[in-house]
């Protein structure tokens, strides 16, 4: 339930003091395809999934100081789907900077990130603050270094060695 965890967001920021920072990550909400394929099981519908510019502002009057957005669906996942929508993320990035009145406003991008210039590229393409990885950083512990022109790919088997 959407609200419910709205509602604790709100709770969180207003219990907590400022310095402490309060953040979410969501996923893409279900499309209308999705609903039509018959992937949202035991969640069929009969309105529409909020879209993600909603969840932002819903985060956003919640008072999360840091939202960041994965790229998919929950239905989908990047073997079977591929790349991550970052147009989806710079569009909702948009938002949160629209929205809040903050044109600095944190948003970070996930998904689709496998190389430092996945990052960069990410970063260009989304506008977003920062970028968020896992799977991609167990395979490449040194994701997010600028190995130059080197093109080093830091495995964590190298990353013992050099201990």
């Amino acid at each position: 339930n959407p609200q419910s965890a709205y509602d604790v967001l709100s709770k969180l920021r207003s219990e907590l003091p400022p310095e402490i920072g309060v953040t979410a990550k969501i996923r893409l909400p279900p499309t209308q395809a999705d609903a039509a394929a018959g992937k949202l099981g035991n969640e069929a519908r009969t309105i529409p999934p909020p879209n993600a510019e909603e969840r932002i502002h819903r985060l956003i009057d919640s008072g999360v100081d840091l939202i960041t957005v994965h790229g998919r669906t929950r239905f989908e996942n990047k073997v079977a789907v591929g790349a991550a929508n970052w147009d989806a993320i710079r569009r909702c990035v948009e938002a949160a900077r629209l929205y809040s009145g903050d044109k600095n406003f944190p948003i970070f991008a996930n998904g689709g990130i496998e190389s430092y210039n996945d990052v960069c590229r990410c970063l260009d393409e989304t506008g977003a603050s920062g970028v968020m990885s896992s799977e991609s950083l167990l395979e490449n512990p040194g994701l997010f270094r600028d190995t130059g022109s080197s093109g080093e790919i830091i495995t964590p088997r190298r990353v013992l060695e050099k201990q």
